[in-house]
């Protein structure tokens, strides 16, 4: 009678430490999904940027106008945009000379530390007067950026500044 008791005690604690198993893994799968979810781009930011002698201003495009206004501040020469985002900068040159549009990472204490993070990135190639080229950017990591146009290699006029939180 005594081992029977022992028996169905295991058994309770078995099935007891089964259930505790099975609900951890569960909870861990449901909030491993939705962390996941949060840096992942729901959509591909294309916005204008105009450069001229003397600045670079980003400009509401008329058709996708609406998210301008949640992110873009200051008249185009500072913006916000959510961890995760994916932002295709288009810049037109209608300045005199040619420019190389370039972002400048500013603060890299958020990035991957197992990831090379450069502290400037260079569009594919310089545009002449009415030209244009595209600079893509995933912005993966929180903090602060910073577009700028250079001439001979050097940064010229007014730039954008960028906050990714």
């Amino acid at each position: 009678m005594a081992s029977q008791a022992r028996h169905v005690r295991r058994s309770k604690r078995a099935l007891g430490a089964l259930c505790a198993v099975v609900l951890a893994g569960s909870l861990t799968a449901a909030f491993a999904a939705s962390a996941s979810a949060t840096t992942a781009p729901g959509y591909i930011y294309t916005i204008r940027a105009i450069i001229t002698d003397k600045q670079v201003v980003l400009v509401q495009h008329k058709q996708t106008g609406k998210y301008f206004t949640q992110f873009v501040k200051t008249g185009g020469h500072s913006a916000q945009f959510p961890r995760g985002a994916a932002i295709e900068f288009l810049f037109i040159n209608k300045g005199t000379k040619t420019y190389l549009p370039a972002i400048r990472v500013l603060d890299k204490s958020q990035a991957d530390p197992y990831t090379r993070t450069k502290n400037l990135y260079l569009a594919p190639r310089q545009i002449k007067p009415g030209g244009h080229v595209s600079l893509f950017g995933n912005f993966y990591f929180r903090g602060a950026f910073r577009i700028e146009t250079l001439f001979h290699q050097k940064p010229q006029g007014k730039t954008v500044d960028i906050s990714i939180y």
